[in-house]
């Protein structure tokens, strides 16, 4: 709950927005809704219980953050705030900046069917549709990679297409 200075009611949630009924592609997010109090003082959701799409904004002067960059050329020593992991923090022993400036490099862990120490640094998708693009610079040093090199590139493109359908990849570079 928050109250604005101008004695305004908001109220904070989490919400996932199914594409056709089916997968929140955006993930978890955060919604707001205007409230107010009743005379008996029991607080109620402006609008009624459901999540409103358009909410009134309080009556503030607006503080409005700079814009996110759309791409990130990997030239700062660390990682800007916009990429997450998963479940571990990143750390120098498995993620690095400064090794290859210029380059993300992520050293391997589990596979990527674990659900414990896995390797992913991405950013939060943030419109239904979007593009991404990376390259990619695979360097196996384990005798059991190196000729396995193209199979195992194969797998993790198959394990994202089956996860995400419309995942593809041009062959380029």
């Amino acid at each position: 709950m928050v109250q604005t200075h101008t004695n305004e009611w908001y109220m904070v949630h989490l919400i996932g927005r199914p594409v056709q009924d089916k997968f929140c592609n955006l993930g978890r997010e955060t919604a707001i809704q205007r409230c107010y109090w009743t005379d008996d003082l029991w607080l109620r959701v402006k609008g009624g219980p459901a999540p409103s799409e358009r909410v009134q904004d309080p009556d503030i002067v607006p503080q409005p953050f700079a814009p996110t960059p759309e791409t990130d050329d990997f030239d700062q020593p660390v990682l800007a705030v916009d990429w997450s992991t998963l479940r571990i923090p990143a750390e120098p022993s498995w993620v690095t900046l400064t090794e290859r400036p210029g380059y993300l490099r992520l050293k391997g862990m589990e596979s990527m069917s674990s659900t414990h120490r896995q390797n992913m640094v991405a950013r939060r998708q943030q419109s239904f549709y979007c593009e991404s693009e990376t390259c990619l610079e695979f360097e196996p040093e384990h005798f059991r990679f190196v000729w396995r090199s193209p199979d195992i590139l194969n797998r993790c493109f198959l394990f994202f297409q089956r996860k995400f359908p419309k995942f593809s990849t041009s062959g380029q570079g």
